[in-house]
């Protein structure tokens, strides 16, 4: 079921409280429009039929005076304006019977105005007949006795049953009077106890509505708060992780770059040693020339010349071997190479596999100075061993072809030793490009853990904020007594400055004094590096 919203639940609250005032409201406003009403009937309808009763009662009342003036005036014109009196009378009580008669009769109160209407009717009629006959026969005392018997006689009967009827209107709007008015104060009395009803009712419903609606909002923001305050807390505990790890990764950088520094300068030492075989290899291609020339010379002494061909074959042969282990110790420093740029590659850490690596090459580079000496020595022995072969023999034709043979595939050999020696210095300047991009990486590396340790300070903050928005939500949520809650501040990484690799590469002692090469090792082998 899906749950109401906040605003679904006021909404209602106040609709429920709004509605009660609305019965209330529609209650009196009923009752007053009912007592207004029958006020209104009391003080309009039957105000006026007790006026026009008045009237006619007044009326009535003068008119017969009138009638009496009339019988006793003193001469003629006074009995006349006696008549005209009660004519005047008489048109009263007419129109004012007329208007009665315009009104909305009740039950029962018809048949008293008719009985006034017929006796009146009889009256008028005796009385302007009495009034036309004592006019007409004012000095003669017969109409007069005639007239009295009128007056005195007939007249009062009709006028006591008219006031009869007047009064039985008189009384019957008084008990209508009554009525309305005891309608009127039942009417206030029964809205009275409803609105007072409704109002008690409307009160009781509010305040249930007010404190469960109250105690359910509470009851959801208090657990909202919580959560948010759970949040921050754990985004409090991140942050401070988040520090932690920027400060090791910082760390991390720095012992990355005291680990490139090593690589760097064993970089430098291996670049010596290459540089070095590669002059080694220029000077045995110069001594190999020398014995060339000195061979094409050797025309004398054959035998003399034969023997030392045969100790130069010999020293050639072992030159060879010496050649060879060069070249095998230069093919795995090839090799060798390769897994440094490999392993500088993935130096991702601290590159402790690199060092193993460059220690092996360097190894490997001493051998290869030391078979370069040993060919030096060789070299001299056979040029020396060559002279004494010109001086002893001039006739060495064949000898000396084949020297000539052995002396290029000397050359042959220095030039691929020369070739492996570049084919080194291209493999570390590859190296070297890989340190660089290396430095540029624990270069953003260190960057980008104080671009997180920023970030980790940041979100500490944000938690910080977020702590006090709970708080001030628990505040108006539980008022004063809300518990306070601190954050503390995820703690900031250090600074590390870091030097790039450049650095260390431009002030480096020379490889033959920084590693000195080995002078008894052995020769015609590439194992044991």
């Amino acid at each position: 079921m899906q749950k109401s919203s906040l605003k679904t639940r006021l909404l209602t609250a106040f609709l429920g409280v709004s509605s009660f005032l609305i019965i209330v409201s529609g209650v009196g406003h009923f009752s007053s429009k009912k007592v207004f009403e029958e006020f209104h009937y009391v003080s309009t309808d039957i105000m006026q039929t007790v006026i026009l009763v008045a009237k006619m009662n007044e009326a009535m009342l003068t008119g017969n005076r009138n009638l009496f003036r009339a019988y006793l005036a003193a001469d003629l014109n006074g009995m006349k304006e006696s008549k005209e009196a009660y004519m005047h009378e008489s048109r009263i009580v007419h129109e004012s019977v007329k208007k009665y008669l315009e009104s909305d009769f009740m039950a029962g109160e018809k048949e008293i105005v008719q009985k006034f209407m017929d006796n009146f009717k009889i009256y008028d009629e005796k009385s302007i007949a009495y009034l036309n006959k004592l006019e007409n026969g004012w000095d003669n005392q017969t109409v007069k006795d005639e007239t009295y018997v009128t007056l005195y006689i007939d007249l009062p009967n009709y006028r006591k049953a008219m006031t009869l009827a007047l009064k039985e209107l008189i009384q019957f709007n008084e008990n209508l009077a009554s009525t309305k008015t005891k309608d009127a104060i039942a009417v206030y009395k029964s809205s009275s106890v409803i609105t007072i009803v409704i109002s008690v009712i409307g009160v009781i419903v509010a305040t249930f509505l007010g404190l469960f609606i109250s105690s359910r909002i509470s009851q959801t923001l208090n657990g909202i708060s919580k959560e948010i305050s759970t949040s921050s807390d754990q985004t409090s505990q991140a942050s401070t992780e988040l520090s932690s790890s920027s400060a090791q990764l910082s760390q991390g950088a720095t012992e990355s770059a005291a680990s490139l520094e090593e690589t760097v300068s064993s970089l430098e030492e291996l670049s010596s040693m290459v540089k070095l075989n590669s002059d080694h290899a220029k000077e045995a291609n110069t001594l190999s020339q020398r014995s060339l020339t000195s061979a094409e010379q050797g025309d004398k002494e054959i035998t003399r010349l034969i023997s030392s061909m045969e100790s130069m074959g010999k020293s050639s042969k072992k030159i060879e071997e010496i050649i060879n282990v060069i070249d095998d110790i230069a093919f795995q420093t090839n090799l060798l190479a390769l897994n440094a740029a490999v392993e500088a590659a993935r130096a991702g850490e601290q590159g402790r596999g690199f060092a193993v690596v460059a220690d092996a090459v360097r190894n490997l580079a001493g051998r290869s100075a030391s078979a370069a000496k040993d060919i030096n020595v060789l070299i001299k022995e056979n040029v020396e061993k060559t002279q004494e072969s010109s001086k002893i023999a001039d006739a060495s034709g064949a000898a000396l072809k084949e020297i000539v043979n052995s002396a290029k595939k000397v050359a042959d050999l220095n030039s691929e030793i020369s070739a492996a020696s570049q084919e080194q210095a291209n493999g570390i300047e590859q190296i070297s490009k890989a340190m660089h991009h290396l430095d540029s990486a624990i270069q953003s590396n260190a960057s980008s853990s104080e671009e997180v340790a920023s970030s980790a300070e940041e979100m500490s903050s944000q938690a910080k904020c977020l702590s006090q928005l709970v708080h001030d939500l628990q505040t108006f949520v539980e008022g004063g007594n809300a518990p306070v809650k601190t954050i503390t501040p995820a703690a900031r990484a250090p600074e590390r400055k870091l030097k790039l690799v450049s650095h260390y590469i431009t002030s480096k002692k020379p490889a033959k004094s920084v590693l000195p090469f080995e002078e008894e090792a052995p020769i015609k082998k590439a194992e044991g590096f």
